[in-house]
């Protein structure tokens, strides 16, 4: 869920939000993607609004999370999503969405016939506050249907098959990535794509000073060691990747697959 708006949030932020420090729970570290409960230290913020968050690196699956005692209620999460500016007529923000639409759509032209139906419909999970990404893909004559647990709650499009899922600056936000990559999965048809967009540690020159995990609603970060579990768990191809995209594709059907920057 990005913001298109121009204007810095920290100041909101701030408004929103008690110290970090603060938050207490009486849980262990059990990461979201395995379950495993062993991780190693990376970082720990010393600046506000986040002073104090920790990031732990699991032992098993390499996924980074934000210790659990530093993350948001739901109703404080939600507070940040409001500000968020996206506009589906503005142009900066379609074109930050073609990262991922533009090589999507090549993938689905190339694979028409692993589709039960032409042209297959698809599942924008996570639209957040102002739906764009689902309108570019009508555009190109794919119809593709809205999910946000905010802002579009519509349970029973949760128990349709769908030809193509995305999921753009989504998982970030996931407490337990594992349990909503458990349900796209199903919801996924034979040869069916799921595509994701968000920034990634292994990209990164600095975890420290990585503006992204300043964000206080970002609490999962995904290395290539948690993207190749991903694969693996849930039988995903990886068909396409670029710095801040993956694209995956169900296993059931194994075509050919376009490759970039693996």
């Amino acid at each position: 869920m990005p913001s298109s708006g121009g204007v810095s949030l920290v100041a909101s932020w701030r408004r929103i939000f008690k110290p970090m420090h603060q938050f207490t729970s009486a849980a262990d570290h059990c990461c979201g993607l395995c379950s495993g409960q062993s991780a190693s230290f990376v970082h720990q913020h010393s600046a506000r609004p986040i002073q104090g968050r920790r990031y732990l690196r699991c032992n098993h699956c390499g996924l980074i999370q934000v210790e659990q005692r530093h993350r948001l209620s739901l109703t404080e999460e939600k507070s940040v999503y409001d500000l968020h500016g996206n506009d589906p007529g503005d142009a900066h923000y379609r074109l930050f969405l073609s990262q991922l639409t533009t090589p999507l759509i090549k993938l689905l032209n190339q694979h028409q016939s692993v589709f039960s139906q032409w042209p297959p419909e698809g599942l924008d999970f996570g639209s957040g506050p102002g739906p764009t990404l689902s309108g570019i893909m009508r555009e190109q004559g794919f119809n593709c249907v809205d999910y946000d647990i905010f802002y579009a709650p519509e349970a029973k499009r949760l128990q349709a098959e769908y030809g193509f899922i995305t999921a753009t600056e989504v998982f970030e936000h996931l407490a337990e990535p594992a349990k909503v990559l458990d349900q796209l999965n199903t919801n996924l048809e034979p040869g069916g794509f799921l595509a994701l967009m968000m920034q990634r540690p292994d990209e990164q020159d600095n975890f420290a000073n990585w503006g992204y995990i300043r964000d206080p609603t970002h609490i999962s970060f995904y290395t290539n060691q948690a993207l190749r579990y991903i694969s693996d768990r849930w039988l995903l191809k990886e068909c396409y990747r670029d710095r801040n995209v993956i694209i995956w594709q169900t296993r059931e059907a194994k075509p050919e697959c376009l490759a970039q920057g693996k």
